[in-house]
C-alpha cells in the first residue's frame, strides 16, 4: 500500500487517510481523470484530458505533501478518491491559458475566490495570511467508489482538519449538482453562485449555456468555524 497517512475513518470497504506524497501518483490520476469526465464547465468547453493532467501535476505534489488532503481507499489498499485541499496562502497556477478549454471555468473560480476574499477583508491582488482559509480544491471519486458515501465524507474529513488546524473558514468552489450536495449535506453554505445558464464572459460570449442538468452553475461553498 503506498503510502503511511493517518487514518481518518474506515466505512464500510473504505477507509480514509491523509495522503502522503507516496500518494501523488495515483492521486493526480483520480483527480484529472474524474474532472476530465464531469467538471461540467470544462466538459463544455470541449478541455483534453491531457489539460486536466498536466495541470494537476503541478498542484497534486504538494497537495500531497501538506497534510491538508484526504484520499479514499478500499480495505486492499486500491485508491478510489481524493480531495485535494490547501492553504489558499499558496499561490495558484499562473498562466491558465496554456491549458486548452480550462482559462473559462478558472475565470468563473477566480470570481468566486474574489468574493470569499471580500468576505474576509483580504485585499484584492494579495494572498490571505496563511492559516487563514483552507481552500478545498478539487475532488474526485471513481466509478468504482460510487454510491458509498464517499464524497460527503471526504468533504466532512476535510472540513474537519480544516478545523482542527485552527482555520477560520473552509471553501470550495462547487461546480456540479453532486459536488454541491455532498456539501450542503455537511453543513457548508452558499453565499454566492454563477449562474451557468446567464452567465457571459467578458468578450460577451456564454460558454456554459449548454451544461446539461442536473449542473445549473458554480456554487462557493463556505463553511466557518
Amino acid at each position: 500500500m503506498a503510502g503511511t497517512g493517518k487514518e481518518l475513518l474506515k466505512d464500510g470497504d473504505v477507509s480514509y487517510r491523509i495522503l502522503v506524497p507516496e500518494d501523488q501518483p495515483a492521486t493526480n490520476e483520480i483527480v484529472s481523470r474524474c474532472m476530465h469526465a464531469g467538471e461540467p464547465m470544462t466538459c463544455a468547453c470541449g478541455a483534453p484530458f491531457e489539460s486536466w493532467r498536466d495541470f494537476c501535476q503541478l498542484l497534486t505534489p504538494r497537495m500531497c505533501a501538506n497534510g491538508l488532503s484526504v484520499g479514499a481507499f478500499f480495505l486492499d489498499g486500491e485508491q478510489v478518491g481524493a480531495f485535494v485541499c490547501e492553504d489558499l496562502n499558496s499561490p495558484l497556477v499562473p498562466d491558465i491559458d496554456r491549458f486548452a478549454g480550462l482559462a473559462p471555468a478558472f475565470t468563473v473560480v477566480d470570481e468566486l475566490e474574489v468574493f470569499v476574499c471580500d468576505l474576509f477583508d483580504i485585499p484584492h491582488g494579495q494572498l490571505p495570511k496563511e492559516g487563514l482559509l483552507y481552500h478545498q480544491f478539487l475532488v474526485g471519486v471513481l466509478p468504482q467508489g460510487s454510491r458509498r458515501g464517499v464524497c460527503k465524507n471526504l468533504f466532512k474529513l476535510t472540513l474537519d482538519l480544516a478545523k482542527e488546524a485552527g482555520f477560520l473558514a473552509a471553501f470550495a468552489e462547487c461546480t456540479g449538482y453532486f459536488s454541491t450536495r455532498a456539501a450542503v449535506t455537511v453543513g457548508m453554505e452558499i453565499p454566492f453562485k454563477v449562474d451557468y445558464a446567464t452567465y457571459k464572459a467578458a468578450d460577451g460570449s456564454m460558454p456554459f449555456v449548454d451544461v446539461p442538468a442536473p449542473h445549473d452553475g458554480c456554487s462557493l461553498m463556505l463553511k466557518k468555524f
